[in-house]
């Protein structure tokens, strides 16, 4: 049976790290991998961008243009709402147009009871 040489490291450990080189700093890793990691980012935000309707060739119009339908749909949404508490106010109403004079009537004869 042999023994290794103690003056030897262990298989599994790394030889002494060096330093990363000026580009690998600059880039914030191995530039291949950087471009890569930059390149699918750019898709997925490309993808999402072009769903909610963008346009690279004219990002600003089609920024300013995304944010008249954010403000549309909002105001749309918004008078949705008055107009669903319109509607609210009308069927009350309506009710308490039949609801309310039964009630006093109710309430009259109970109190003419006693």
């Amino acid at each position: 049976m042999t023994y290794p040489d103690p003056a030897s490291p262990p298989p599994f450990e790394r030889g002494p790290r060096t330093a990363p080189s000026a580009v690998d700093r600059f880039f914030g890793g191995p530039p291949v991998w950087v471009a890569l990691r930059l390149l699918m980012l750019s898709l997925v935000v490309g993808v999402i961008l072009s769903v909610i309707g963008l346009d690279p060739l004219n990002i600003i119009q089609s920024l300013g243009d995304f944010v008249r339908w954010v403000v549309r749909r909002f105001e749309d949404f918004f008078h949705l709402g008055f107009e669903a508490v319109e509607r609210i106010i009308r069927y009350v109403l309506l009710g308490a147009a039949v609801v309310v004079p039964i009630w006093l009537l109710v309430r009259l004869f109970k109190v003419s009871e006693r």
